[in-house]
């Protein structure tokens, strides 16, 4: 899989106090897509979509994955160890840093961006040059 980005996802979490948390995880070595619908010659002016490929080997940070039920079920001090995938989570194409308090903060500083809407954990089976997990979003 050829890869050409690196990105950030923001997890979102309730912590133990029932505060929304977004905990971000820097991903190098991803596929990144963005395009826009077009039927019989007809360019659509709408919203696009992307789509974004994270191969089995890439650059976690260090972290873990967990599945998105597995991720819900960790205490406090163990999120910042792992990442998922998970509706309504946020991609951003690059490396952001700062504090991250809510999305706005996030739209606001840049257009590569997106929530997650579709995902697929594709590294079940098959060798690791093919495993990989996919995102999809608007």
């Amino acid at each position: 899989m050829t890869t050409d980005s690196t990105i950030t996802i923001y997890n979102r979490r309730l912590n133990s106090k029932g505060e929304e948390l977004l905990i971000p995880t820097v991903i190098r070595d991803s596929t990144w897509y963005y395009g826009r619908s077009s039927s019989a010659g007809q360019y659509s002016e709408g919203q696009g979509t992307f789509k974004v490929r994270i191969p089995y080997g890439a650059d976690t940070s260090g972290k873990t994955y967990v599945e998105p039920w597995e991720w819900k079920e960790l205490a406090d001090g163990q999120a910042s160890e792992h990442w998922t995938i998970q509706m309504d989570d946020i991609v951003v194409r690059g490396e952001l840093s700062g504090t991250v308090t809510d999305q706005t903060d996030i739209t606001s500083t840049t257009e590569d961006c997106f929530v997650v809407n579709a995902f697929a954990n594709n590294t079940i089976r098959g060798s690791d040059r093919v495993k990989h997990w996919r995102i999809g979003g608007v």
